[in-house]
This record gives C-alpha cells, sequence and structure tokens, in this order.
C-alpha cells in the first residue's frame, strides 16, 4: 500500500496490568500527531489487552516523509494508553529519527498480532 508520506512501523509487545483493556496509541513526530492506520488490519495491533498475556504486535503510521528523512534527526514521542487518555496516564517512549533502534528498511512483512501467556 502507498503511504502519503512514509510508513512508520512500531514492533511492541503489550500487557494488561489488572484487567482486560483496549490499548490506543499515537506516534509524535516533530510537530505532527500521527494515529495508527487501519489499512493494515488485522496485521497490527488493535485487540484488548489482558493481565498473563503478552500480545506481541506492530502498529502503523502514515508519516510526513521530511520527519523521517535521513539527517532529520526529529524527536518520536510514541504515547499508548487505555480508556479515556485525558484522566489515565500514558505509557511515553521517546526516541530521535537518528536512534540506532530506529531501522530503515523499504520492505517490511506485517505478521499480524500474536499473543502468548506470560
Amino acid at each position: 500500500m502507498q503511504a502519503a508520506g512514509q510508513w512508520a512501523v512500531i514492533e511492541t509487545a503489550l500487557q494488561g496490568t489488572r484487567t482486560t483493556e483496549l490499548p490506543h496509541a499515537e506516534l509524535v513526530v516533530g510537530p505532527n500527531t500521527y494515529s495508527p492506520s487501519d489499512l493494515f488490519s488485522p496485521n497490527t495491533l488493535g485487540a484488548a489487552i489482558s493481565p498473563q498475556f503478552t500480545q506481541r504486535g506492530a502498529w502503523v503510521f502514515d508519516v510526513a516523509s521530511a520527519l523521517l528523512a535521513p539527517g532529520a534527526e526529529q524527536q518520536m514521542t510514541l504515547r499508548v494508553w487505555v480508556d479515556d487518555g485525558r484522566l489515565d496516564s500514558r505509557l511515553v517512549i521517546r526516541m530521535t529519527t537518528d536512534d540506532p533502534h530506529v531501522i530503515r528498511t523499504h520492505a517490511v512483512d506485517l505478521e499480524p498480532p500474536v499473543a502468548s501467556v506470560s
């Protein structure tokens, strides 16, 4: 599928802490905030997470190309929350686009999310 900008794929593992919850995510890159694309469902995260089960998968965001260009050195922040993000705390993960964990590639195979007992 063609992105308006560039696809940013965030691979992660999630686990509920007390109850089964539906996680929400957004990616902030530079001045812009992005929601996960639904173009790749069911190969992306979007199901509820539960205690004692780890869900592994990815969220995919369509990000402006200039913000992800090599050498752009933009701040990236992944924010994850359950319920109403205005009232509950969020998990906030910050990195820059030149971080060694940021990998640039021309092709990605998205595997459907997998849940396993922790």
